[in-house]
């Protein structure tokens, strides 16, 4: 598996975590924010793995 594979890989992981936080109802604040914290690790995890292709 090559590291644009693994990107693609987390990028529709990141889209199924947003959309299955959009579902979750705004009275469970805690529950939404962990998945705010989910989206945002996966977007380092491919920020990270962009910027090796760039070296």
């Amino acid at each position: 598996m090559t590291d644009r594979d693994l990107i693609a890989k987390i990028e529709r992981l990141k889209g199924d975590v947003i959309n299955i936080n959009t579902e979750i109802p705004s009275s469970q604040k805690m529950v939404k924010q962990y998945g705010k914290d989910v989206v945002a690790v996966l977007n380092i995890m491919i920020g990270r793995l962009s910027n090796v292709h760039e070296l």
